[in-house]
């Protein structure tokens, strides 16, 4: 009886597949949409969608276990001075789960990029010259104001000719914050140039 049921189940939506495929010759994205919709209600595919999900939620909860560090968590601000070895015991003991290899094999991509060491040195030795600068200030901090600003011209030098002065730009913080940031210009600019009034995005 259960294998009756089944299978009226899946001859019925198989019709209803067949049917809509027969109205819709060429699928848009709507139509793709709905296609899907029919094929994830199908109840082999909806229980193995669930699955799936409980496997992977699952996997990641494990891996945050794993990963956790072993160290105090600390919740609040301290109330006493904390020395120096302190510090630097705690934030050497806080590497123990991070991945070492990071300079040392290319398996790990779109995280950090490796060099050789010669020039890690340079960075880090440039890096420390402007740790504490403030860059939103450039009436204070002029040095790097000006090393903005250059990389906004190279990076616009790529994309147009050399005496186009009326580019403009901004640095961010993030590989994430510089997409949402052009998909804003961009958006920004054909509502102004092209009078979108409704943008999908």
């Amino acid at each position: 009886m259960m294998a009756l049921t089944y299978v009226y189940i899946v001859w019925s939506f198989c019709g209803r597949v067949a049917r809509f495929l027969w109205n819709s010759v060429h699928l848009n994205s709507d139509g793709l949409e709905s296609f899907f919709r029919l094929f994830r209600s199908l109840p082999g595919v909806r229980a193995e969608i669930k699955r799936t999900k409980q496997n992977l939620l699952s996997e990641l909860k494990n891996n945050l276990i794993e990963n956790e560090l072993k160290t105090c968590k600390i919740h609040e601000l301290p109330t006493e001075r904390t020395k120096a070895e302190q510090i630097l015991s705690e934030a050497e003991l806080r590497t123990e789960k991070d991945y070492k290899d990071v300079f040392a094999s290319s398996r790990l991509t779109g995280t950090v990029y490796a060099t050789d060491s010669s020039q890690r040195e340079l960075c880090n030795t440039v890096y420390c010259q402007f740790a504490h600068t403030n860059p939103l200030h450039g009436d204070s901090f002029p040095s790097v104001a000006r090393m903005e600003a250059e990389v906004i011209n190279m990076a616009s030098a790529l994309v147009s000719d050399s005496h186009v002065t009326t580019i403009c730009g901004t640095l961010t913080s993030g590989g994430t914050e510089s997409i949402l940031t052009a998909i804003r210009a961009s958006r920004d600019f054909m509502c102004y140039t092209k009078q979108i009034t409704n943008p999908e995005m």
